[in-house]
């Protein structure tokens, strides 16, 4: 199988993104579109999109946040975008760079999940929908989770000393460095594009954009909306919601109440013990469940 990788960087909104992509994505009939969690570093995803290509035989695109990239990448201003602008940056991009008649699946990850429900309450995207995936998905009283607990303070009043402390960090030595990467993935063993995304979290410009996102976040994502609730029973047989066993920003029992609110939706239990991180540690395996979930 021929595979044809494309990276490329482009500004949508007046803020600078990086696309991914494994396929002609851009005038195919049907394609796969991820939308990451926070950090929307798309470099995490490569493996995960690459074995979905693979599986789905699907051109595959990966598209990041707007500003979640290192200042490296890009050059002139990139603005900041808030939750509601992320969103509008993902309707941006399926405009301008995907054809009318594309036919999507559409998988999210994390908050990449909320922005998938937000976006099909829009019809030139609710109405091309194949399937979509939402993996660990954080779509509701994200600020009463363990870790929301812990963010919406830092991301609302930390921001700028953080992203300043990250900076400062960045010119640390690499043993250094290494450690403290190694300390946050739990020690995992990484292959060297995801040991450069991580370095990358390093950068003022990433953290800054992440945490002014992340603020918005916090202070969003509680009750369902009309809107919400509305998509999720109109596209009730197409959209599968895939919870972890353990996770800190989606905890047990928001599972069991999704299952009790929406009890004709599809809603799974992982039972492979993925991590709410998994494209650190098990991005090839989470694409093989993806797959199988996207053709049943």
């Amino acid at each position: 199988m021929n595979i044809i990788k494309s990276k490329k960087v482009c500004q949508l909104m007046g803020s600078w993104t990086t696309v991914e992509s494994y396929g002609d994505y851009k005038t195919a009939s049907e394609c796969i579109l991820v939308i990451p969690g926070n950090p929307g570093l798309i470099k995490f995803y490569d493996d995960y999109l690459l074995h979905l290509h693979k599986l789905l035989k699907l051109p595959t695109v990966g598209v990041s946040h707007g500003g979640h990239l290192p200042a490296l990448e890009y050059s002139g201003t990139c603005n900041y975008l808030t939750l509601p602008d992320q969103i509008l940056h993902k309707l941006e991009f399926i405009k301008e760079k995907l054809s009318s008649n594309t036919k999507l699946i559409l998988i999210g990850h994390s908050v990449g999940c909320y922005i998938i429900l937000k976006m099909l309450t829009h019809k030139f995207v609710s109405n091309r929908l194949t399937k979509a995936l939402l993996l660990f998905p954080t779509i509701e009283h994200i600020s009463k989770t363990p870790n929301g607990e812990f963010w919406t303070p830092v991301s609302n009043y930390c921001r700028l000393p953080i992203a300043c402390t990250t900076y400062m960090a960045s010119f640390l030595p690499f043993s250094v460095k290494n450690f403290l990467v190694s300390w946050r993935t739990k020690w995992r063993e990484l292959p060297d594009h995801l040991l450069e995304a991580c370095y990358s979290c390093f950068g003022f410009h990433v953290v800054n954009h992440a945490l002014y996102m992340a603020a918005s976040e916090m202070n969003l994502l509680n009750e369902f909306d009309e809107d919400t609730i509305k998509v999720i029973h109109e596209h009730n047989e197409k959209i599968i919601y895939y919870y972890g066993q353990s996770d800190r920003w989606v905890p047990h029992d928001f599972y069991e109440t999704m299952k009790c609110r929406f009890p004709d939706a599809n809603i799974v239990l992982c039972e492979q013990g993925y991590q709410h991180d998994f494209v650190l540690d098990s991005p090839v395996d989470m694409a093989e469940t993806s797959a199988k979930i996207l053709t049943q």
